[in-house]
């Protein structure tokens, strides 16, 4: 029995990434002080250079079956996630500056909150009552950037997609909407349920913004965050192309 036990721990280890600081100066830590109506919490992590009063906030959902669960380390230097890959997750560190400041959390792919979503935005508004919040999602992750734009336009500043699913670019219409919207893809993104071709529809049918991005290179799953998918070895320019966006809203 225990000859099993030991790699299954060692595998569910593996699969998560301690980060006491994230790229450029940033640091992750965990935040206990959203709650659901309740009274549970609804603890996210926060990534920022430690300014007070930043401009923007974005908050961060993975792709995939959108589990994140962000936890502290054990040393308490660090925040511990899943799917730390996740181009999503990745960028937290290049998007944090003396202006932005990042929030992750699980999407609401497989674990359905609206409510959870809703608390973190609460605490948010309460930690900084000036900044403009903004929900960035990948892939998979569109699903839930399509159910929150349902229920939250108005509500926050803006919703961004990138390498957004075919079938959400063919349904979501944007149109008419309060909250700014994004489209971010790469123009030979491999991955066939989330095609270039969806993102152009989406862009001419409905008039969604969209930034094209080019370049990188594909080291791996043609779908996963080792490919053009996920913007690798583009990184930077894709999150200045993003900031620059969001920076128009004043």
């Amino acid at each position: 029995m225990r000859k099993r036990i030991i790699p299954l721990l060692a595998l569910v280890v593996s699969s998560l990434c301690a980060y006491g600081q994230a790229d450029g100066g940033a640091k992750d830590s965990i935040i206990e002080t959203a709650h659901y109506k309740n009274g549970d919490m609804a603890p996210y992590a926060l990534t920022t250079t430690g300014i007070a009063n930043p401009r923007y906030v974005v908050i961060l959902m993975p792709g995939g079956d959108g589990r994140l669960t962000p936890q502290a380390s054990t040393d308490g230097q660090g925040v511990l996630f899943f799917s730390p890959d996740n181009f999503a997750i990745r960028i937290r560190g290049l998007i944090a500056d003396e202006e932005f400041v990042t929030a992750e959390t699980d999407s609401t792919v497989s674990i359905s909150s609206i409510e959870r979503i809703q608390a973190i935005i609460d605490d948010l508004h309460s930690r900084y009552p000036k900044a403009k919040i903004y929900v960035l999602s990948t892939s998979k992750g569109s699903v839930s950037i399509q159910e929150l734009s349902k229920t939250m336009d108005g509500k926050i500043s803006g919703f961004i997609n990138t390498s957004s699913l075919s079938s959400v670019n063919h349904e979501l219409d944007t149109r008419g909407l309060k909250s700014r919207y994004l489209l971010v893809h790469h123009r030979y993104d491999g991955c066939k349920t989330t095609s270039y071709d969806g993102a152009v529809y989406n862009h001419e049918t409905y008039g969604t913004e969209l930034i094209t991005m080019e370049g990188g290179t594909t080291a791996g799953n043609v779908c996963g965050p080792q490919a053009h998918h996920g913007y690798l070895g583009i990184e930077s320019e894709t999150v200045e192309k993003i900031k620059a966006w969001v920076r128009l809203d004043k």
